[in-house]
């Protein structure tokens, strides 16, 4: 394991994000402007696990105790919106009743879905902030299933109590939020072969129409020498035109879309 830390939930989870009102120092909200923004309680070294980067300041650490000045990071896009031209680290929001002082800004990081835009988020310390319900998350050197019995142990060793449950990979983690996209993969897939079914049979009508009107020149093809593959060839070529035709149409917009 080469880092470790907790969160109450992470990036592109099915469950709902925690959102509470905030209040920003020296700025004076619009009439109309939300000032309702998502957050997460993480622990120490939660940045540094996930690989989100910090561009100004520092990640949450032992410093940040219950008692202590209280503290929170910001994404880049919160950043941008209420500290424009300055330095967001160092200037203070209120989250409910308590004012807390920005000590770094991370990277934006898409919380609810892989197509959504940048917007702002806070993140909260665990110490300052406790939530018993908590995903440990650890990054491993070696395929992550090598080390998970490890991981039970040593949970099991500070508290045999301690249940663990739901244990995935950060891979199996987000593809369940490719769900949607992948319903629709499929729907479409079966779309796709009921179409192919359809021409198949329409094109099998037509050509079948065409043999039947063209029974008596056939007949006298056939009377004047014409073998039997070449009457195979003569009508499949006309039914190899149409599909060549249709795949190399269908192709061209596969490709577009």
């Amino acid at each position: 394991v080469q880092s470790a830390s907790l969160a109450r939930r992470l990036p592109l989870t099915l469950s709902g994000i925690a959102f509470a009102a905030v209040t920003i120092d020296g700025h004076t909200p619009g009439r109309y402007e939300d000032m309702r923004f998502n957050y997460e309680t993480v622990g120490p070294n939660y940045f540094q696990t996930m690989r989100i980067p910090l561009v100004s300041g520092r990640d949450f650490d032992e410093r940040d105790q219950d008692g202590a000045p209280g503290v929170v990071i910001i994404s880049e896009a919160m950043a941008r919106r209420y500290w424009t031209g300055s330095d967001a680290v160092g200037k203070r929001l209120k989250l409910g009743k308590d004012w807390l002082t920005v000590v770094g800004i991370a990277k934006d990081v898409k919380q609810r879905r892989l197509g959504e835009p940048p917007h702002p988020f806070l993140y909260l310390p665990l110490l300052q902030d406790y939530r018993s319900n908590m995903i440990l998350v650890a990054r491993t050197a070696v395929a992550p299933g090598a080390v998970l019995h490890a991981v039970r142990a040593e949970v099991a060793a500070l508290d045999p109590g301690m249940p663990m449950f739901d244990v995935k990979t950060l891979e199996e983690h987000i593809g369940l939020s490719f769900y949607l996209q992948r319903m629709a993969a499929t729907l479409l897939s079966i779309f796709g072969l009921l179409a192919l079914s359809l021409s198949a049979i329409g094109l099998y009508g037509v050509i079948a129409y065409s043999v039947s009107q063209r029974t008596r020149e056939l007949g006298i093809r056939i009377s004047v020498g014409a073998d039997r593959r070449d009457i195979y060839w003569l009508i499949l070529g006309q039914g190899l035109r149409l599909s060549i035709v249709g795949l190399l149409g269908g192709l061209v917009a596969a490709l577009a879309v």
